[in-house]
């Protein structure tokens, strides 16, 4: 008896010894393929990266202006502001994280050019002197030009400010056509500063922006008091697009291709909304504004048709 117990007991160390072996292995070989694959993820995820052409690989390196609600800064890993809602979206559908950098207003486009950042995160309007230096992406969306004033005042054109001063901000792409008019200019570096020129009665009028000045209202009750602002007579606006090097076609491509999902899917309308930007006017796709750059019209939303309000049909 006693000898069969010890050969059982023999027996059931042999087995223990196998399973602890095999489960070894199995623990090893695991360990091995998961490995494999993170190894193999990494390397499509480079390999994909890579066609970005990106200052740094595996980050979307943004300039940030001060630009409410487009964009305000917060810090270099997080952005805020519809713009930034946007690119952070866009960096997540990529597979990508987001570094930014605060560049002021009219160093933004330099700045691309120059390689310090991949793009900018703000509401610029695509214009064509704007595209000689940069590509532009597909309008992510639309400001109508307006003139901020003071209350009792009407001015509704571009020629009614002929011979007046009028504020404005360092890079702003209005500028030149109220020069053009017979404008004195009073620059500034930022927008509130702009506002402040007019309460203060050094400027008749300022020129910072239809967006910018109805999220500034909604902010400062007192400001609403005493401006308003009238939409220009017989002016278009300005598509809003996201400038990228014109050497970068790749990230161009791939931007583009993201943005073109998120309309569809109403991950546009909904960034907008959640900054009370309900109003279609703020978010209707252009189509023929004059001022989109041949590069974006390259990549149009041809294959979808469109409502008058700029929803998709």
């Amino acid at each position: 008896m006693k000898k069969l117990t010890l050969l059982l007991i023999i027996a059931l160390i042999v087995v223990l010894s196998f399973s602890v072996f095999f489960t070894g292995c199995k623990t090893q070989t695991a360990a091995a393929t998961t490995a494999a694959a993170v190894a193999t993820a990494a390397a499509e995820t480079t390999a994909s990266t890579a066609a970005y052409n990106l200052i740094e690989d595996g980050f979307l390196t943004l300039g940030v202006a001060e630009d409410p609600p487009g964009s305000m800064w917060v810090s270099d890993s997080k952005l805020t502001g519809f713009a930034g809602d946007i690119w952070t979206e866009i960096a997540k559908r990529m597979g990508l994280k987001i570094k930014a950098s605060q560049v002021v207003w009219d160093s933004l486009v330099p700045s691309i050019v120059a390689k310090k950042v991949d793009s900018d995160a703000v509401g610029m309007w695509s214009t064509l002197e704007r595209s000689k230096s940069v590509d532009f992406t597909i309008p992510h969306g639309y400001e109508a030009r307006a003139i901020q004033q003071l209350k009792g005042t009407k001015y509704d054109t571009i020629d009614s400010l002929k011979g007046l001063t009028v504020a404005s901000v360092v890079g702003n792409a209005e500028v030149p056509d109220y020069e053009a008019a017979g404008a004195k200019i009073n620059l500034f570096k930022t927008p509130i500063l702009a506002i402040q020129d007019v309460i203060n009665g050094n400027s008749v009028a300022a020129v910072v922006g239809e967006i910018l000045f109805a999220y500034e209202t909604t902010k400062t009750p007192e400001l609403k008091e005493k401006m308003y602002q009238l939409t220009v007579k017989g002016d278009a606006g300005g598509a809003l697009a996201f400038a990228i090097r014109k050497d970068n076609k790749g990230l161009l491509d791939a931007v583009n291709k993201v943005m073109e999902a998120m309309w569809i899917d109403g991950t546009m309308d909904k960034i907008y909304n959640d900054w009370g930007m309900s109003d279609y006017a703020f978010r209707r796709l252009p189509g023929t504004i004059p001022w989109v750059s041949p590069s974006c019209n390259s990549y149009v939303h041809s294959q979808y048709s469109y409502n008058e309000d700029g929803s998709i049909k």
